[in-house]
Formats: structure tokens, sequence, C-alpha cells
């Protein structure tokens, strides 16, 4: 009786050892995939962390010096002149600010009826171009086509010429349609394209073209800069270049703001919009203020531009009661004594400077100083290319619900 109580006591235990012993074993399997799965799954956390840094890499930027090099450009290059000088200082700043880790490059050219490349630093590049500039004849339209075709998402060109503009058959108008024409073509197929006309003021001497006139005065030369509004906007706000003009011209941006208010309640459903029964009137009058803010790094237009009140235009009953900038944000009030549901606009108008007109000759002979041949047509058919398609550089919607 004994043994078989001895016996049925051992078979149990043996039966209670072969369960735990299951159970630890099916707990380390579970454990060894669980930490496997755990290996896998960070294996594909870092590729995707390598994946994403090389997506977010910065893609390399380059900058094509163009220069004209007719025999109308022979006179600016003479000696230590200042064309020399400004083309020189344009070259230095930029390059202090190329990111070289990115392969950011500049390169130096002439163009005439093709593109052809210097192999070769600024230096050489100045000395050499007054013996250069040897071309008889510029035909314009076409240095601007291939300028702008090279100013792809990655590259930016900096053209450089007198930019004197005449027709063929003796009518401005007529070429300045063209202009746009060629322009608006270039638009089409690159809607990013943005451009920077800036004006300087040299020493000239040597042959005035057209009639191949003596002439040692000064006269203005023009560098445009033709790429994407980031780029362009880099290149016009190089520090200690003075130009003595500059326009600007991109395709209209639509911007919708953040809208800045301490009454949560005011904000509408989705953003840029607010809802009006909500808008408190001002503490010491009858009217109401908005402000709101919005980011300005796409947009090439300068600060000083940006803050100009009589830029914009607004929907009637509404005026600016305020504008500042930090950084590339725009900071801006707006105030109206009957708000009222709708869609609100306030436009930044494109409009073409004074100095255009001021720079503008159409007489014969060299022309005063300050003055540049048909000018004011040449950038009137370019402006048309972009003011036809939006008169607006960019536009502030705002909805009131």
């Amino acid at each position: 009786m004994v043994i078989d109580v001895c016996f049925t006591f051992n078979q149990r235990l043996r039966t209670i050892f072969l369960r735990i012993f299951s159970i630890l074993f099916v707990v380390i399997l579970l454990l060894t995939s669980c930490n496997g799965r755990k290996t896998h799954m960070e294996s594909s956390s870092e590729k995707n962390d390598t994946i994403s840094n090389t997506t977010i890499a910065e893609s390399p930027s380059y900058y094509h010096f163009m220069v004209e090099n007719s025999g109308s450009m022979k006179g600016y290059f003479k000696g230590n002149s200042r064309a020399k000088e400004i083309l020189k200082n344009l070259y230095d700043r930029l390059d202090e600010q190329l990111n070289v880790d990115s392969g950011d490059t500049i390169t130096l050219n002439y163009i005439n009826t093709e593109i052809v490349s210097f192999n070769g630093g600024i230096e050489p590049f100045l000395q050499q171009i007054w013996s250069n500039c040897t071309a008889s004849f510029t035909k314009l339209d076409d240095i601007l086509s291939m300028a702008f075709a090279e100013a792809k998402s990655e590259s930016v060109t900096l053209l450089v010429s007198d930019y004197c503009f005449a027709s063929n058959v003796g009518n401005l108008e007529t070429a300045k349609s063209g202009i746009t024409n060629l322009l608006t073509k270039g638009l089409n197929e690159n809607s990013e394209l943005s451009i920077a006309i800036l004006k300087f003021n040299s020493d000239f001497d040597g042959k005035y073209y057209p009639g191949g006139l003596t002439c040692n005065q000064s006269l203005p030369f023009y560098v445009w800069v033709f790429g994407d509004a980031s780029k362009v906007k880099k290149v016009i706000e190089l520090p200690n270049i003075v130009n003595d003009g500059m326009l600007v011209l991109q395709s209209a941006k639509s911007v919708i703001p953040e809208i800045c208010t301490k009454n949560a309640r005011m904000k509408g459903e989705s953003v840029g919009s607010v809802k009006v029964k909500e808008w408190d009137k001002d503490r010491h009058g009858d009217s109401y203020t908005l402000m709101y803010k919005f980011d300005v790094s796409d947009i090439i237009v300068g600060k000083e531009s940006i803050l100009n009140y009589d830029a914009y235009k607004l929907p009637s009953g509404y005026t600016i009661s305020n504008i500042e900038m930090e950084d590339n944000m725009c900071i801006m009030s707006i105030m109206t004594n009957h708000p009222s549901p709708g869609k609100l606009c306030i436009e930044y108008q494109n409009k073409l400077p004074q100095w255009i007109e001021d720079s503008d000759y159409e007489g014969t002979g060299i022309p005063p100083e300050g003055k540049t041949l048909g000018v004011k047509s040449l950038i009137e058919g370019v402006y048309n290319a972009y003011s036809n398609k939006d008169k607006n550089i960019f536009t502030i919607n705002i909805t009131l619900q």
C-alpha cells in the first residue's frame, strides 16, 4: 500500500515538472520571437532613417554668370571699370553663400549665338572679358530664350548685358509684343520661372551701338536673374550689393495666413478663417481689428516693399493698420467697421517702378547718362507676360464665416 502511494506521488511530481518545463519552454520561445521581431523593427527604422536623411539632403544649386559678349559691351570692361567691380562683388558675395557640401557651383560663361563656358576663376575672366567682347551682332530675344531655358529648378542664370532694345522694323510696340510672346511660352513650360532685373551704372569707354559712336561717359548695364523664386531671392538679398533700380517678376502666389488672436472661438474651422460673430470690437472705438501672419520666404519682394502700405489693394471698407516683419514672417493687421461673411482678398499688386520710365531713351545717338535705348519697351514686354496671367505678386486669402 505504501509502495503504491509513493509511486503515485512520484508520478504526480513528474507530471507537474513536465508541465512547468513545457510552460518555461513556451515562454522562452515567445521571448526569443519577440526579440527577433524587435531587432527586425529596429533595422527597418534605421533603414527608414537612412532613406529620410537622403531625401532631406539639399540638392546642389548652380549659378551661371553669362556675359553678353557683343562689341557694345566692350566699353564697360576697359581697365579697372566700375562694371568689373560690380561683377566681382556679385561673384564674391554669392561665392560666400555657397553650400559646398551640397555641391553648389558657380560657372562663368559668355553668351551670344550660343553659350560658351570659361574654364577659369573670376579674376582671369574679368581680365579677358574686354578682349572677348567682339561679336558684331546680338539678337536679344535669342539670348533671353537661352538664359531662361538654363534656369531650371536647380539652376540660376545671371545674364549681364546693356539690354539696348531696338526693332528691325523700327516699331518698339511690335518688338515688345514679341518679347511678351517669348516669355509667355517660357512661363508655360516653367511656371516657377522668376526674374529679378537689377540696374547698375558704370563708366563706359568704347564704341556705343547702334551706330558705332565713340563714347566715354557713364552708361547703365543690367543683370537679369532667372530661376526659382527662393534662389532668385538669395541672389538679390546678397549683402553689400548696391543697385540703381530693381524689378522682380514671379508667378502669383496664393497665401493662406495664420490668424493671430487670443480668442480661440474666433478662429474658424479651417486655416485662415474667422468667425465674424466671435470677432470682438476694439476697446477704444467702433472698429474691428484682425491680426494675422504669413511666410514670405518664397516671395521675392524685398522687406521695404513688403512694408509699403500703398502696394496692397483691399476690399472696400478695409484698411491696413500695421505691417511688421520678423525674418521671413510678415505680421499684418487690418481694420474694418463692418465685418461680414465672405471671401476677403488682400492683393499685393505688381507695378512697374518709376526708375524704368526714367531709364528709357528712344532718340538717336548716344543716350544721356543713366538711360538705355528702348529699355522701357523691353521690360514692359517681359512684365506683360506675367501680368497677363495675374497682376498680383501674391494674394492673402481670408475666409470670414
